[in-house]
């Protein structure tokens, strides 16, 4: 999933990361000057399995559907 991305929005993902990549994020790919970010894996899957597994708070779940929301695709 190709999506827009900047660096405040990676300040915020990467404490989440680690924990969506055991819930199936393969890779996440993005460089600190470009606008453009791609999740290998199913994110909000991942998110899912994470928020019921209670690894990840629920601001952290909706974060995650804000930046994966279909207005964001690149």
């Amino acid at each position: 999933m190709r999506i827009t991305f900047n660096s405040a929005d990676y300040l915020r993902l990467r404490s989440i990361l680690p924990v969506l990549k055991r819930h199936g994020i393969k890779k996440f790919d993005w460089h600190p000057d470009g606008t453009v970010a791609t999740f290998f894996g199913d994110p909000l899957a991942a998110t899912n399995a994470a928020f019921e597994n209670g690894d990840i708070t629920k601001p952290d779940a909706d974060f995650i559907y804000n930046i994966c929301h279909p207005s964001r695709a690149a």
